[in-house]
């Protein structure tokens, strides 16, 4: 008979669970995605059996048992509303610019075909390793399976990539209110250092005060449809009302290599939804793979009609010319795209806070062990505040995104260099995730051994990417100063 593994969430939010295989008992953080378990009243107690965990030979037990039906906060469809408004960012203003680069239409369907059956398969990795520990952040996943320096360096990486792309979503923020002044106002100069501050501390800042994650659902229809608009109302509907143009600006050249290269970390971008998906998990009413799969494929279907649909039509309509954002390459008379540079600032409204929300809970660890070494012990308490703890990290890290935002001009290298970090989440993490718990089994079977491949896979999957294209990325940067 299986072992018992009781996982308590203890009035301060942390969760303790017993491990049958080492009887140590783990604590891990509280973190603002605890607010799952304290809406509900779930205090989740789990066996072995229904957990995917360990028996007592070492061997471990079928994923998809039937009794693991721990209650959540909304159903898979939900999850699906909130994991393509993080997916449908702004790299689908680059998808055209990418059909360019990556050397045509056929070449980037095909890889792009190829990508997603691979981000499908570590987003089952993800939810596979989580439900085994009840983890609800992708940092503690991280830790726990990994270990302790493991998790460090993901909690640091984590913060920092995701630091960057909302930065990136402000500067595009930036991008399209200056066009909307240019348009309104009829003049070529704006100063969008003020116009970005002030939107942003307007309407972003009351919605990255928000402790519930589950409140996303309600926001990303919004989100969802503003990118339905911009593939079938502007890319689509541009291509069939445009006038013939040269022949050549479409021709699939052969002998783009390194541009190839870059084709992978922009794909990453454009389906950053990985350390998202413990918290969606961790949401579902029934936390069952099959529950999560299903969001899994139906958030990757509608994202990557999306993506497809926006880089076919926007290369055919522009070629080589393309913009990064090719909604910069219509004329300012053209409505369609006016109507949809108001779109984009409404998508950017929805999808902000949610990875704002990932950021503070990985921030939230950082600030607490700084403030514990505070020896005075009324400040102490009164920074330990949950609420005034809340309040400090959102306005720190708010303000430190744009600022940034502000002295930042170019966007294009950033974003590769945040797509190669980003591999490191899409495909070395969960791979190592994977490794460490089926080493943990005493005994091996073909089964286990397959798994332990795969994890492998993964981990040099994602170690090749970072390399090739953070290093790619480095020398565009570098080539684009100025030379003095």
């Amino acid at each position: 008979m299986a072992n018992k593994n009781n996982e308590n969430l203890s009035s301060s939010g942390n969760v303790i669970e017993d491990n049958p295989n080492n009887a140590q008992l783990t604590t891990f953080e509280s973190t603002d995605s605890d607010i799952f378990y304290n809406n509900n009243n779930n205090k989740r107690k789990r066996s072995s059996a229904s957990s995917g965990g360990f028996l007592q030979d070492g061997s471990l037990v079928d994923e998809n048992d039937e009794e693991s039906n721990f209650t959540g906060g909304a159903g898979w469809p939900s999850g699906i509303l909130i994991m393509a408004n993080v997916c449908l960012g702004m790299g689908i203003l680059n998808f055209p610019r990418i059909f360019y680069e990556a050397g045509g239409i056929t070449v980037t369907l095909i890889s792009l075909a190829i990508f997603v059956v691979l981000i499908a398969g570590s987003l089952y990795i993800i939810a596979y390793c989580c439900r085994y520990y009840a983890c609800v952040n992708y940092q503690d996943m991280v830790r726990v399976h990994c270990g302790r320096y493991f998790g460090l360096v993901c909690s640091v990486s984590l913060f920092f990539e995701l630091t960057g792309s909302l930065i990136v979503k402000m500067v595009v923020l930036s991008d399209q209110l200056d066009r909307l002044y240019s348009i309104a106002s009829g003049s070529e100069f704006t100063k969008h250092y003020y116009l970005m501050p002030i939107v942003a501390i307007v309407i972003f800042l009351p919605m990255c005060f928000i402790r519930d994650f589950t409140c996303f659902k309600y926001v990303s229809v919004g989100g969802v449809l503003a990118a339905l608009y911009i593939t079938f109302g502007v890319s689509m509907v541009g291509y069939i009302l445009k006038e013939p143009g040269d022949p050549e600006l479409f021709i699939e050249t052969k002998d783009q290599t390194r541009d190839f290269n870059l084709l992978i970390p922009l794909l990453v971008y454009g389906y950053h939804g990985h350390v998202e998906a413990p918290l969606v998990f961790s949401g579902i009413k029934k936390q069952k793979l099959h529950n999560f799969m299903k969001t899994v494929y139906s958030y990757l279907f509608i994202s990557t009609v999306c993506y497809a649909v926006t880089g076919v039509f926007g290369y055919l309509t522009f070629g080589r010319t393309t913009d990064v954002d090719f909604l910069l390459n219509y004329p300012k008379d053209n409505w369609f795209a006016n109507v949809a540079i108001l779109i984009v600032s409404f998508k950017l409204f929805t999808s902000f806070p949610v990875l704002f929300f990932v950021v503070r809970s990985v921030f939230n660890g950082f600030y607490s062990s700084v403030v514990s070494t505070i020896s005075h012990e009324k400040i102490k308490d009164f920074l330990e505040n949950f609420a005034i703890a809340r309040v400090l990290q959102t306005l720190i890290i708010f303000f430190f995104i744009i600022i940034c935002a502000v002295v930042i001009p170019n966007i294009s290298n950033a974003i590769s260099i945040i797509g190669a970090v980003s591999c490191h989440f899409c495909f070395t993490f969960p791979g190592l995730c994977f490794f460490f718990l089926y080493q943990k089994a005493t005994i091996s079977n073909r089964k286990h051994f397959i798994r332990k491949i795969g994890g492998i896979f993964y981990i040099l999957l994602g170690t090749f990417c970072f390399g090739v294209n953070f290093t790619v990325a480095i020398q565009s940067l570098l080539k684009s100063r100025p030379s003095i």
